[in-house]
């Protein structure tokens, strides 16, 4: 992820479900996906931690990961009841997620996680909110500091001037 990005303090169910619909349906991003997804951190739904699991057992010892071998899975290690039944996972598999946003999703997980470890009171808004960074400018006298936001989905460049405590900025649109 190239530099953080800030989301809403609890991510939506609907992103977790959307991920874990995503890799039950493209199995081949579970690897790469595992390798960041601490799931205590990420999933605040105990049951899309079971399923990941399952999920990833399936996955590992058959390389398939359908619909009913999933189940069977959950069912042998006594977590079908723990996960709602057989009709909250049919719930998960026909979830929507959209495959371009896979990455979105994990990013808003993790930005999530990141912010409850720090400051569990934080709530920087995402689509009305934003961040950006200065840098001191080494180049030049004027502006003292350089740098880039995105606010409210727009992308800005900054000018910064002031050496004390007080910086004026100048924002403008990119």
């Amino acid at each position: 992820m190239k530099g953080q990005v800030y989301f809403p303090q609890e991510c939506a169910p609907e992103i977790e479900l959307a991920l874990v619909a995503g890799l039950w349906h493209e199995p081949i991003r579970l690897a790469e996906t595992l390798r960041w997804l601490d799931l205590d951190s990420h999933l605040s739904q105990p049951y899309l931690r079971l399923v990941v699991g399952a999920l990833a057992r399936c996955y590992s010892e058959l390389g398939a990961v359908d619909f009913a071998t999933v189940v069977e899975c959950l069912r042998e290690l006594g977590q079908l009841d723990e996960c709602g039944g057989v009709q909250t996972l049919d719930t998960l598999y026909e979830a929507r997620w959209y495959a371009p946003l896979f990455d979105l999703y994990g990013q808003f997980l993790r930005s999530t996680a990141l912010r409850r470890q720090a400051d569990p009171q934080a709530l920087p808004p995402f689509f009305s909110g934003g961040m950006g960074r200065l840098t001191l400018n080494k180049v030049g006298l004027s502006p003292h500091y350089i740098g880039s936001a995105r606010i409210a989905g727009h992308s800005y460049r900054i000018s910064g001037w002031g050496k004390d405590e007080n910086i004026d900025l100048k924002f403008y649109a990119s």
